[in-house]
């Protein structure tokens, strides 16, 4: 991306990059910015670092929340660089940094549905009014991800304005005003850029993290060995699939 695009609303203007020197705080600002800012019609508001409960104690973190007259869409940012690759139900994704040198993460698509869950619950809406939208530097090539379907967008920043604005389109309007006020309200009680606030929330998921109790069942968590390492699953399986590592938030 460059001076057309900074013209054109979609990436922030370059003395904003010596703001934020934490790489994925500015891909979460650049995402921010880009919805703001950029043309996408339609009565919109756009928040970033919601803090939603699960209901446990413990809060998941939205990064950026697109509130559109047609839809509402939960976007995680990753600023990442390399290859990508990473399956729809793979437990983790895969960077590759090139000569030998891999890093693995907690599959986003998974971070972004625990996300919707949380929030389809304080809304009052079903998971499918959702749209969950990945998004990557612009600094990646996507090798191998999943296709895009009718509730998911996996894509890079540079494309992520083309693409909404195209989904957009293709959708009548699905909120009243009055209906988004009544989500704006719930939305704002989310939003928090106190760190002590984000302080609580990782302490929390430490917490969570650290306990070998299931949070969805109750049973005792077990220490099991993956493809990619081990990591602490549910003794009730195969009743109850949850899983977890260090990652996960």
């Amino acid at each position: 991306m460059g001076l057309i695009e900074m013209l054109l609303g979609e990436e922030p203007p370059i003395w904003d990059w010596f703001i934020h020197d934490d790489p994925g705080e500015y891909g979460e600002y650049a995402t921010q910015y880009a919805l703001e800012n950029a043309y996408l019609p339609g009565a919109k508001k756009v928040y970033r670092n919601l803090y939603v409960p699960l209901g446990d104690g413990t809060t998941t973190e939205v990064d950026v929340l697109l509130l559109h007259e047609k839809g509402i869409v939960v976007l995680e940012s990753k600023n990442y660089s390399g290859w990508i690759f990473g399956g729809i139900d793979q437990y983790k994704w895969c960077q590759s940094l090139g000569h030998g040198r891999k890093e693995y993460f907690y599959n986003p698509v998974k971070q972004n549905q625990k996300h919707i869950k949380a929030l389809s619950k304080e809304l009052g809406l079903p998971e499918a009014a959702f749209l969950s939208c990945v998004v990557f530097s612009d600094r990646c090539e996507l090798k191998d991800v999943p296709e895009d379907t009718a509730n998911l967008m996996i894509l890079h920043r540079e494309d992520m304005m083309f693409s909404l604005r195209l989904y957009f389109h293709r959708i009548t309007i699905k909120y009243s005003m009055e209906e988004l006020k009544k989500f704006d309200k719930i939305l704002r009680g989310f939003e928090s850029d106190d760190p002590k606030v984000r302080k609580e929330h990782v302490q929390k998921v430490n917490e969570k993290m650290n306990s070998d109790i299931c949070p969805r069942c109750g049973r005792k968590l077990v220490r099991r060995n993956g493809r990619y390492g081990f990591f602490y699953g549910c003794s009730g399986f195969p009743n109850c699939r949850y899983t977890r590592n260090s990652v996960e938030e």
